[in-house]
């Protein structure tokens, strides 16, 4: 099977020029990577082996790598080189949400934050047993006097 010839435009505005046996499959994987919806504007059966000549021709207007700036002088060219091709105008700006968490992120979350809430109190008894131990013996210490225990202080 042969390459095909593809332009793809993004959201963020720039213009995809490539070759592959699957552009539509192409086009998802470029979603992804960009963060921002493309779409398809066309494909070119079998004429894969004409991308080099495209981008030579294209390289004024080049971005990065196959990725061209969407000027009025860059879709002259394509129309040009290819013949027609619809570019979109009011692109939709789409954008990518985080994906919602799983039940068990959920439940690992909560879980971890019971166990912190748990260290805690555990932290907080200790402090209160040993604040009461220390008063206990502050106390049984001034109640014990030689005089209180019957001790004098005369020898």
């Amino acid at each position: 099977m042969k390459d095909h010839l593809y332009v793809m435009q993004s959201a963020d505005g720039f213009i995809k020029i490539g070759r592959s046996k699957h552009p539509r499959v192409r086009r998802r994987a470029l979603c992804n990577e960009r963060r921002c919806a493309v779409i398809l504007i066309g494909y070119f059966k079998g004429r894969g082996s004409e991308e080099r000549r495209i981008l030579v021709a294209l390289a004024e207007h080049r971005a990065t790598g196959e990725w061209f700036h969407d000027t009025p002088s860059t879709r002259a060219m394509l129309l040009l080189l290819l013949g027609k091709i619809e570019f979109r105008e009011n692109f939709p700006h789409i954008s990518f949400k985080p994906k919602p968490p799983s039940p068990d992120d959920v439940l690992a979350s909560w879980l971890t934050k019971q166990d912190a809430e748990r260290e805690r109190l555990e932290r907080v008894k200790i402090a209160q047993a040993i604040t009461k131990a220390f008063t206990y013996a502050r106390w049984s210490a001034a109640s014990l006097t030689p005089s209180r225990l019957g001790i004098s202080d005369k020898a």
